[in-house]
């Protein structure tokens, strides 16, 4: 394999394998998102973190994931993104169902008493329930149903 070293030199060498790479930096807006949110970029222009928390940004509340923190494979990227989520919804936990309104039923009516044997129901029997067990079934719920009150 030849190449050039920065002087401008060529070089030949023998290698059993060559891995080539295309390196990775930060996305362009970074820097103008970081200023903006009033977070602290390191050296090399991916968010500063530290080791024992690499989601915590230097802002308090501001997580990072991804590759906005250093670069990742998509793993490690779905992996840190599902972290900063339950960061975040730790902050949101004390507020979680405030803002639900009770539901309002109206009130339960009784529906027992003398007036009961002649309340009529309806019961809806539709063709499919009637063809799945045959004409037997439909001849057997039918008179069950008349029983308790219930008409087609």
């Amino acid at each position: 394999m030849e190449y050039a070293l920065p002087d401008g030199q060529l070089i030949d060498e023998h290698f059993d394998m060559v891995v080539l790479s295309v390196g990775m930096q930060p996305p362009s807006g970074m820097a103008r998102l970081a200023r903006d949110l009033g977070l602290e970029l390191r050296e090399d222009g991916y968010c500063q973190t530290t080791n024992l928390s690499p989601l915590d940004t230097t802002r308090e509340g501001v997580y990072v994931s991804g590759p906005l923190a250093e670069p990742r494979d998509i793993p490690e990227t779905v992996m840190s993104a599902s972290g900063a989520a339950a960061r975040a919804m730790t902050l949101l936990a004390k507020a979680r169902y405030t803002a639900v309104a009770p539901k309002e039923y109206p009130p339960e009516r009784d529906v027992s008493g003398p007036a009961a044997a002649h309340r009529r129901v309806c019961l809806p029997l539709r063709h499919q329930h009637c063809r799945r067990g045959g004409r037997r079934r439909r001849h057997r719920v039918c008179p069950y149903a008349a029983g308790r009150g219930v008409h087609r």
